[in-house]
This record gives C-alpha cells, sequence and structure tokens, in this order.
C-alpha cells in the first residue's frame, strides 16, 4: 500500500542494546558472508544515549519507534477500509461527520509518517 521508502519491517529491539532498533537482514552483508545468527543487522534508530533521558523513557521509545511500519501499515488498512464503506454508509450526519474526522485524521498521520501530503 504504503510507497515509504523507509527500512523494510520487520524491526526489532537491539538483543544488545535495547535502545537501539535494528533491522536484522537476510542474505550476504556488504562483504558476502551472511549471518545466521543475528549479526547481519541495520540500526534503524537510537532512542537516546545514558545521559540523555531515563532508561525506561528510552526503552519506551524504542518499542514505540520498532513498532513504527506496523502501525503505518495498519492505518493503511484502515483508510482503505473506511474509503471503501464510506459511501455505503447511511446514518445521520454526526455518525458521517465523525467517520469524515477519523478518514481525514488517518490520511494526515499517514502522510507526516511517509513525507506527503494529505489528501
Amino acid at each position: 500500500m504504503s510507497n515509504a521508502t523507509h527500512t523494510p519491517a520487520p524491526w526489532h529491539l537491539n538483543g544488545h542494546n535495547l535502545a537501539q532498533v535494528i533491522k536484522i537482514n537476510d542474505g550476504p552483508d556488504r562483504q558476502g558472508h551472511t549471518h545466521v545468527d543475528g549479526r547481519h543487522q541495520v540500526l534503524v534508530a537510537n532512542a537516546g544515549s545514558d545521559h540523555q533521558m531515563p532508561w525506561a523513557e528510552r526503552l519506551a521509545n524504542a518499542r514505540l519507534i520498532a513498532e513504527a511500519p506496523a502501525m503505518l501499515c495498519e492505518l493503511e488498512r484502515e483508510l482503505a477500509w473506511l474509503e471503501h464503506v464510506r459511501p455505503q454508509v447511511t446514518a445521520p450526519s454526526s455518525v458521517l461527520t465523525g467517520f469524515d474526522q477519523a478518514t481525514k485524521a488517518i490520511r494526515t498521520a499517514i502522510a507526516k509518517a511517509t513525507g506527503g501530503r494529505p489528501a
């Protein structure tokens, strides 16, 4: 659904530094070596250094970042469903207004996440 150019999911917390979000790659690395023990990884994000914020906050940030691709995918799915169902919905205008506001909010969130413009 997305034309996003971010590092493909899934993203994981680094088992050696839980404040880091990594992508474990399949296949050979740049030197042609294939690692099956998780050493062939790409750093996606570092959720802070030891002195910038408390450990619990860094861990919470890393968990949120690691789930970003899944959340984006789910938002895109929900938007497609809302746009498909909307023409068939017959309800009071207040319900339709809420429906349209939710659709607009999801479009805006997707645009922010992908660098696009809200439709």
